[in-house]
């Protein structure tokens, strides 16, 4: 398995954040009651997951002795 290059990474990403102001912009109430608070969290929790998840995938990758 590759990973995607950073720019067709960040490609994906600004395309998708193209989709969700568009589902912003012509939603209702709800709809943009939800993308806000979607995006409030993913703010919040965004250096919390860089903390957490790449010191978890950190470590898996550490050459720890198993006997």
């Amino acid at each position: 398995m590759r990973q995607l290059p950073s720019d067709v990474m960040e490609a994906l990403g600004n395309a998708s954040g193209e989709v969700i102001a568009e589902m912003r912009s012509q939603g209702d109430d709800l709809m943009k009651r939800t993308i806000d608070s979607f995006l409030s969290t993913r703010q919040i929790l965004m250096p919390w997951s860089q903390m957490t998840e790449q010191s978890f995938l950190t470590a898996r990758t550490l050459p720890f002795i198993y006997s």
